[in-house]
């Protein structure tokens, strides 16, 4: 068992970078994980105060007790997502895969310590979710202290199928992407699908139900209490919780807990059986066959091609897209909303606030509509800072990058014009659409693509600046340098902080003054200087040398 203990010790020093900070005597390396550490905080909160509004939205229309079906199918989601995107790289085809097998180690203890880094993940993901919903609504429905102990070893026990399902969902996916050139892609774009599609559900149930009426609010109800009978139809496990907590039958309970212990154990013990076969068939060859040969091809344009290759990375690496393309298909979502919801749109939200919040004196909601709505697109558009880690991800093969013919402006130019397309291209489309939908005036129209693209270029522009001088090219996982990077961190709260700093500046002004001042004015001026940054950075970046 000593071994086992020191496996786990690895993998918990390991999952954060914990290991290289302690023994590191850079300072840089110190700031990287209490800036992580800080920024994991915050994303709990904002989560948390989420699930909390979410919780209480459901207790107010009388669908308290359906509360814990909803939590275990949403942690069970949230469990899967997180275990299915790290699975691959953690059990499958891992770098360091002989280094480890060749450890005086059983197999099954080295199957353990990841699947357990695994677990331990999976469960604070829904510990941050289910705990908000219970508090917010269990005490409405009334629930004992069994019913908050059944909550509790939920709460605990909810991660163990959903991971054991990853586990071989992941093992299939990886066994495809190994012979198939698109696998990543797919697998890409169908994560950032379901992801989107829960945060817009959620977004949806965590509306505030003040303003309905009382049958409005009894259809509502219904409507959440249906949607709790098809999760626990659904996912069984849902069910079995529902009625441990709301009906205290401790029989459902024992059959919970009872079928997550024997999945986890079952996990464990078929992954250890087949573990080196697994990770041969992974890592077995692809295929050569239907790839086009490139012989005899015309020569392209240099940043044509390094562009492509950019967006090619894009798309083969499923957590790099996930994490990146989350803001900009929301900001399309949303101007596609806007399109089809028409001028009425702002009307309707006025009438449904309560009398006199629909007007602050002469400033109407639809004219605070029109100077915050760009901002919001801006929002979205800076969480899609690829270029935060683009020049990491060249990894071993960055003495491409670094002798590459062609200068520094090139070579760095390209992954900021990858950006662009990348986040703008969808975020303009978006906020050209909510324009035309919402017949705002021509000067705010030009705003809803002035406003975006200015953050869009400033995020960019910031994001290759910041990795081109702070890069990690000793990862070992693409997790490493997409979510745990310090460049990544600070150029998605730069461009955050800038979208919130206009929108509070454009709406600020107009509010104040009563009117009188602009708030087009306002969001131009903020744009210009965001351009300029923008230009400023971008020489800076340009200017510097590739290398180690």
């Amino acid at each position: 068992m000593a071994k086992l203990a020191a496996l786990l010790r690895v993998q918990a020093l390991g999952a954060f970078g914990l290991n290289a900070a302690i023994r590191s005597t850079d300072v840089r390396r110190r700031m990287t994980l209490a800036g992580m550490a800080l920024l994991f905080v915050l994303v709990g909160v904002v989560m948390a105060v989420y699930c909390y509004a979410t919780g209480a939205a459901m207790a107010s229309v009388g669908a308290a007790s359906s509360v814990p079906s909803f939590a275990v199918f949403a942690g069970s989601c949230a469990a899967a997502a997180a275990s299915l995107l790290k699975a691959g790289g953690a059990l499958f085809g891992f770098k360091d895969y002989d280094t480890v097998m060749a450890l005086p180690v059983p197999t099954w203890q080295v199957v353990l310590s990841r699947l357990a880094s695994l677990y331990a993940m999976a469960a604070l993901l829904c510990a941050v979710l289910m705990v908000p919903l219970y508090v917010a609504s269990l005490p409405a429905a009334g629930v004992g202290v069994a019913g908050w102990l059944a909550a509790l070893l939920s709460m605990v026990l909810v991660p163990a199928i959903p991971l054991a399902l990853a586990v071989a969902v992941a093992f299939l996916v990886s066994l495809v992407a190994s012979r198939m050139r698109h696998a990543q892609a797919v697998a890409g774009i169908a994560g950032l699908v379901l992801v989107v599609a829960l945060v817009v559900a959620m977004g949806g149930l965590s509306q505030p139900s003040s303003a309905l009426g009382g049958d409005a609010q009894a259809a509502l109800g219904q409507a959440v209490a249906s949607f709790a009978a098809f999760a626990s139809g659904l996912w069984l496990p849902a069910g079995w919780v529902q009625a441990a907590v709301i009906q205290g039958q401790p029989l459902a309970l024992a059959l919970f807990a009872a079928a997550s212990v024997a999945c986890a154990v079952l996990c464990v013990a078929v992954v250890s059986r087949f573990f080196e076969r697994l990770n041969a068939a992974v890592s077995s060859p692809a295929s050569s066959r239907g790839r086009r040969a490139t012989f005899g091809q015309q020569p392209r344009n240099p940043v044509r091609a390094l562009v492509e290759k950019e967006l090619r990375l894009v798309l083969s690496t499923p957590i790099y897209l996930m994490n990146m393309g989350i803001g900009p298909v929301l900001g399309f979502a949303v101007g596609c909303a806007c399109f089809v919801a028409g001028p009425s749109l702002l009307s309707t939200v006025a009438e449904s606030l309560p009398a006199g919040a629909g007007a602050l004196g002469s400033v109407t909601l639809e004219g605070l509509a029109a100077a915050g709505l760009p901002w919001a697109f801006a929002f979205c558009a800076a969480t899609g800072v690829t270029s935060s880690c683009s020049v990491s991800l060249e990894g071993s093969a960055r003495w491409i990058m670094e002798t590459v013919p062609q200068p520094t402006s090139v070579v760095l130019g390209s992954k900021v014009l990858a950006n662009l397309l990348f986040a703008g291209a969808p975020i303009l489309t978006g906020a050209a659409l909510a324009a035309a939908g919402l017949r705002v005036p021509p000067a705010n129209a030009a705003l809803f693509l002035l406003v975006p693209a200015a953050v869009t270029c400033f995020s960019a522009c910031l994001g290759a600046l910041l990795n081109a001088r702070m890069p990690n090219y000793g990862w070992k996982s693409a997790y490493e340098v997409v979510k745990r990077s310090v460049p990544v961190m600070a150029s998605l709260l730069g461009g955050i902080a800038l979208s919130i700093a206009g929108l509070a500046a454009s709406c600020a002004c107009t509010v104040l003054a009563g009117g009188a001042v602009d708030a087009a004015l306002v969001s131009a001026a903020v744009s210009a200087v965001a351009l300029a940054a923008a230009a400023a950075i971008a020489r800076t970046a340009f200017r510097m040398p590739l290398g180690d």
